[in-house]
């Protein structure tokens, strides 16, 4: 998680805060960047996208871990 220690300061710090990656399949990742991002932040994300660091995976609808 890029930011849990700006979450743990505005909770009070006196949180655990846990990463989640919701997995899907590469055509639904590519649509949904491509809706919310554009020029230099797509490619970024794209990257950022498939190394997602310390987080619990949990596989989204038809996905598999």
């Amino acid at each position: 998680m890029l930011e849990s220690e700006l979450v743990t300061r505005a909770m009070g710090g006196r949180t655990r805060v846990v990463g989640v990656l919701l997995t899907a399949g590469d055509a639904t990742v590519a649509a949904r960047l491509g809706a919310r991002e554009r020029g230099s932040g797509l490619a970024e994300e794209t990257v950022r996208s498939g190394s997602p660091g310390q987080v619990a995976r949990t596989a989204g609808p038809n996905r598999r871990r």
